[in-house]
């Protein structure tokens, strides 16, 4: 699921990475495989527009929103 929809997902404002892992829930992890989104900051879904939504799942597998350090080149 992060291989197809990838390209999508990074263009959502603030998503600056996205890889697979595990759903995260009340700061534990799960054991559901998820598609994790990193973003600069974290905001409440009245901040949002529409379309930089990030779907609480792909084709049922389910998405994570995990706050990122800044990410620099080496």
């Amino acid at each position: 699921m992060k291989d197809k929809y990838e390209s999508l997902l990074l263009k959502k404002m603030g998503v600056v990475g996205c890889a697979t892992g595990y759903k995260i829930k009340d700061s534990q992890r799960t054991d559901k495989p998820s598609v994790v989104c990193y973003v600069i900051q974290k905001k409440a879904i009245k901040d949002l527009q529409k379309e930089d939504m990030i779907p609480k799942e792909l084709e049922g597998v389910p998405t994570d929103v995990v706050k990122s350090d800044a990410i620099q080149a080496l």
